[in-house]
């Protein structure tokens, strides 16, 4: 099924140089632009596109949400950590 799509004019909102695929260095506006242009409807669909996800797959959920026309970052454990820039579930700043 598919998702609602963000507007074109929604390519650039955000902050299109944070990076959402670490593994592979693709940023929000490359994955905007995958979804917005490239009419990719699925996280699969994106990483096709764009490689993003292809790796760990960590960045899956904010593929995800963005898909689903709301912001990368969710707070939760697959955002990523203000301290060290790795995914909050698999950082170091927070373990004791």
């Amino acid at each position: 099924m598919s998702q609602p799509q963000p507007s074109e004019s929604s390519i650039l909102q955000g902050n299109a140089g944070s990076i959402i695929c670490f593994c592979e260095r693709i940023t929000e506006l490359e994955i905007r632009t995958a979804i917005v242009l490239g009419k990719a409807e699925t996280v699969d669909e994106v990483s096709g596109q764009t490689r993003a996800g292809t790796a760990c797959r960590a960045c899956h959920c904010r593929i995800q949400r963005m898909l689903e026309g709301k912001p990368p970052q969710c707070g939760g454990g697959c955002s990523r950590c203000d301290g060290c820039g790795w995914i909050a579930a698999l950082c170091a700043c927070h373990q004791g």
